[in-house]
C-alpha cells in the first residue's frame, strides 16, 4: 500500500534562483545522520529538504506530496543497506526528507539531523580506495572529507560522502576497473627512491596481528615510503569495516585507511587476542601514488637500516599477495609490501 504524506518545507537551503554562489574550488554538502552514523550528500542536485509530519513519525513513507509534485521517498538507511550489505537501522525519528534532482527525476531521501551547508576546501576532499569501500554493487561512498579540520577527533571531522544519484539509481552503474600490478625489480635499493630523504635507509617490522614465530621473513619498507611513525590513534565511527580495512584515523587533517596487514597477505590472525600493551604498538603511515596514504599497525619492535645487499627470491606464501618483491639478504628474508595495490585491493 502506497503511503502519501504532505510534509512542510525546510528554509535549509536556498532556492536555486536565490543560491549563495560556492567557490567553483570548492565542494558544498550537507551532513545527516541515519541508523545512528553521520554521512554527508553534496548539494550539487539537492532541490530542497522538507520535514516530515509529527503524526508521520514512525510509518513507512513511499510518497511524498510537495509544490513539486508528488515524489517518491527513500530512507537512506535502507539504501546503503541495500546496495552495500550494511547493517544500518533507521531510526523512527527521522524526519528530515532530502530532495535530489536530476534533469526531470526527482525523489527524496529520508535522512535525520540534516546540517545546514557546509563548504569544503579542495584539500579536505579525498578519494575513497578500494580497500575502504564496501564490497556491493555500487560504490556509493564517492568520496570521504574532513567537515571540521580545526577538530582531532575523526567523528567530528570526518564524513564519508554518499553519491545521491547512485543511491537512486538515477546513473548507470559503471564497473572500476583496477590498475594493473607493477612488475617489481629485482633488489630493495630499485623500490627506492634515492632522492628522498631516506632513500638509503628501511624499517623492518611485523605485522600486530601476525605471530611473528609464524613468518620466515620480516616486512619492510624504504624510509623515503613512510610518511610516519606514530603511536595508536582512535578511529571514525563507520558502518564498515572488513577482514582487511580497520577504518579511517585522522592524521595531520588526512583522512588515512588503516588496514590489517597481515591478512592483507592472506596470513593467519592474531586479532582475537587481547594485547597486553596497547601503549606499545607501532602506526606506520605509508605514502602511496597521487598523495593518497594508507596506515597499518605493527608490533612494538621496529629496525631502521642502510638498505642491505639483496637478492630476488619467492615466498610460496605470498603468490598474488600485493607485494614489490621478496629478498634474501645477511639480515634475513625482507618482503616490500605494495602500497598502491593495497589501496587497490
Amino acid at each position: 500500500m502506497t503511503t502519501t504524506s504532505t510534509t512542510r518545507s525546510s528554509n535549509l537551503l536556498a532556492s536555486p534562483a536565490n543560491a549563495t554562489v560556492v567557490n567553483s574550488a570548492q565542494h558544498q554538502v550537507v551532513t545527516c545522520v541515519t541508523g545512528g552514523y553521520r554521512f554527508a550528500l553534496p548539494t550539487t542536485h539537492l532541490s530542497g529538504v522538507y520535514q516530515v509530519a509529527r503524526q508521520q513519525l514512525g510509518k513507512e513513507m513511499e510518497v511524498l506530496s510537495t509544490p513539486e509534485g508528488d515524489l517518491p521517498v527513500a530512507s537512506l538507511a535502507t539504501l546503503l543497506s541495500l546496495h552495500l550489505g550494511l547493517d544500518i537501522v533507521p531510526s523512527d525519528e527521522e524526519r528530515a526528507l532530502v530532495a535530489i534532482r536530476l534533469n526531470n527525476k526527482v525523489a527524496t531521501i529520508r535522512v535525520g539531523q540534516v546540517s545546514r551547508p557546509i563548504d569544503v576546501a579542495p584539500s579536505h576532499w579525498h578519494q575513497i580506495p578500494s580497500v575502504a569501500q564496501p564490497k556491493g554493487t555500487a560504490e556509493l561512498f564517492s568520496h570521504i572529507t574532513n567537515i571540521a579540520p580545526e577538530s582531532d577527533d575523526p567523528d567530528e571531522a570526518l564524513a564519508l560522502v554518499v553519491d545521491p544519484l547512485k543511491a537512486l539509481r538515477f546513473v548507470d552503474e559503471k564497473p572500476v576497473s583496477k590498475p594493473e600490478p607493477v612488475i617489481s625489480s629485482p633488489t630493495i635499493a630499485a623500490q627506492t627512491t634515492p632522492s628522498r630523504r631516506g632513500g638509503d635507509h628501511l624499517i623492518s617490522f611485523v605485522p600486530e596481528d601476525v605471530p611473528r614465530q609464524l613468518l620466515n621473513f620480516v616486512f619492510c619498507l624504504p624510509l623515503a615510503s613512510v610518511a610516519a611513525v606514530v603511536t595508536s590513534h582512535p578511529f571514525m565511527t563507520s558502518p564498515f569495516e572488513s577482514d582487511v580495512f580497520s577504518g579511517y584515523i585522522t592524521w595531520r587533517k588526512i583522512p588515512v585507511p588503516i588496514i590489517k596487514l597481515g591478512s592483507a597477505f592472506n596470513m593467519e590472525s592474531r586479532g582475537g587476542e587481547k594485547r597486553q600493551n596497547q601503549r606499545g604498538r607501532r602506526l606506520v603511515i605509508a605514502r602511496g601514488s597521487g598523495h593518497r596514504y594508507l596506515g597499518f599497525y605493527t608490533q612494538t619492535q621496529m629496525h631502521s637500516m642502510k638498505i642491505p645487499k639483496s637478492s630476488d627470491t619467492q615466498f610460496e606464501e605470498l603468490n598474488g599477495c600485493p607485494h614489490l618483491g621478496a629478498f634474501k639478504t645477511d639480515f634475513g628474508g625482507m618482503v616490500i609490501p605494495d602500497i598502491d595495490r593495497l589501496l587497490n585491493l
